[in-house]
């Protein structure tokens, strides 16, 4: 259930061509740097732990790194 809203309120910003893009910028980030791929994930992983743990009524503000690393690897996958 709270999985779900994780997703929700991460797709909410970004919405879900932004999602896709990001991943094709994780992507090609892996297939470039492999290690910083995985340093990467690790954090938004931390991060979406973190926020699925705290029952707040504001969880959205825990999402922000997630969003920012959302935004990154879009510009990534762009090539800027």
């Amino acid at each position: 259930m709270r999985a779900q809203v994780l997703a929700e309120l991460l797709a909410q910003p970004l919405t879900w061509p932004g999602l896709i893009l990001a991943a094709l910028g994780l992507w090609r980030l892996a297939t470039q740097a492999r290690r910083l791929a995985l340093l990467t994930v690790g954090v938004a992983l931390m991060v979406a732990i973190v926020a699925l743990g705290y029952a707040t009524a504001d969880a959205f503000v825990y999402l922000l790194p997630l969003q920012v690393l959302a935004a990154a690897g879009w510009r990534r996958w762009r090539g800027c």
